[in-house]
């Protein structure tokens, strides 16, 4: 594709090394076509790294409207929406301050106390039943 000289594979990075890389980008693409959760994207929003993802409706569901969405099929919207996303500081400090956000309000704490409550709930239980110390 001639860009070898531009782009640098690196498989293993340090955890500096991945921090210099998420403050330094202009963004995250993350053109995934099957997702579970999506952690890497919440792993860049959560640095404040401006992210443009699949409309894929898993990542759609985590991107939570933080994210420039494009169907990850057509290349002409993913590079219209890198483009779109490089040209407009205004549009890149946005999804920045809402992703970290969003990635906050996804925190590894809530999903154990939203797991909790729907236990409680499933098992008809008082909350003082189940014990919350290991939250």
């Amino acid at each position: 594709m001639g860009i070898a000289d531009r782009v640098i594979l690196n498989p293993q990075l340090s955890e500096g090394e991945l921090e210099a890389c998420y403050a330094e980008a202009l963004l995250f693409a993350f053109p995934s076509l099957m997702e579970g959760f999506g952690l890497p994207l919440l792993e860049a929003m959560a640095r404040g790294c401006p992210v443009l993802a699949s409309d894929i409706p898993p990542v759609a569901e985590v991107a939570g409207g933080c994210a420039c969405l494009v169907d990850p099929l057509d290349y002409h919207a993913m590079a219209a929406g890198v483009c779109r996303v490089i040209d407009d500081a205004a549009l890149r400090h946005d999804l920045s301050r809402r992703g970290r956000l969003r990635a906050a309000s996804l925190s590894w704490r809530a999903c154990a106390e939203q797991t909790l409550q729907l236990y409680r709930a499933v098992l008809g239980t008082p909350d003082s039943a189940l014990p919350t110390t290991a939250i």
